[in-house]
């Protein structure tokens, strides 16, 4: 978890599954909403905007559970 300059709570996540992994950047506004949602072992659905520098990592506008449909 990081602390924003205004006392705001933000995360930076990694997430990863069996091929590779990426870092999400989850603001304020989003973390607020979703934050009881984010346990390890979770899958997630996440939109947001790709961006590159001298990583590439998402930043999410929206983040909800995936529900794993079991047979």
């Amino acid at each position: 978890l990081i602390k924003t300059k205004k006392g705001e709570l933000m995360d930076i996540a990694t997430f990863v599954d069996e091929y590779s992994s990426i870092s999400i950047v989850i603001f304020p506004n989003l973390y607020r909403e979703i934050s009881r949602l984010l346990n390890v072992g979770n899958y997630y659905k996440v939109k947001g905007k790709v961006e590159i520098k001298e990583t590439i990592s998402l930043i999410a506008n929206e983040l909800s559970e995936y529900k794993v449909k079991e047979n």
